[in-house]
C-alpha cells in the first residue's frame, strides 16, 4: 500500500475533526455533510482501506480507472 494504514486514519480522522469543527461553528450537523475521498493515483488497497474505515463516497477523476477500481472493488466485497 502506498500510504500506511495508520497514517491515512489519522488524516481521515484529522479531517472528520475539522468537519465537525466547522459544522459546529456554524451550527450545522455533521449528517448533513457528505465527504468524498478522492483517491486519484493510489492504488485499490488504499480505497479498501477507505472502506473498512468506514468511508463510502469516494471520487475518481478518470473513467477507466473508475471502472477498473469498481470492478476490483465489487469482486473484494463479493
Amino acid at each position: 500500500m502506498s500510504i500506511p494504514v495508520e497514517k491515512l486514519e489519522a488524516n481521515l480522522t484529522a479531517v472528520r475533526g475539522r468537519v465537525a469543527s466547522a459544522c459546529a461553528s456554524r451550527k450545522r450537523e455533521t449528517q448533513g455533510v457528505t465527504l468524498v475521498a478522492v483517491t486519484k493515483t493510489e492504488e485499490v488497497d488504499v480505497i479498501k482501506a477507505l472502506i473498512e474505515m468506514g468511508v463510502r463516497d469516494i471520487g475518481e477523476s478518470r473513467v477507466s480507472q473508475l471502472l477498473d477500481r469498481r470492478r476490483q472493488i465489487e469482486q473484494w466485497l463479493g
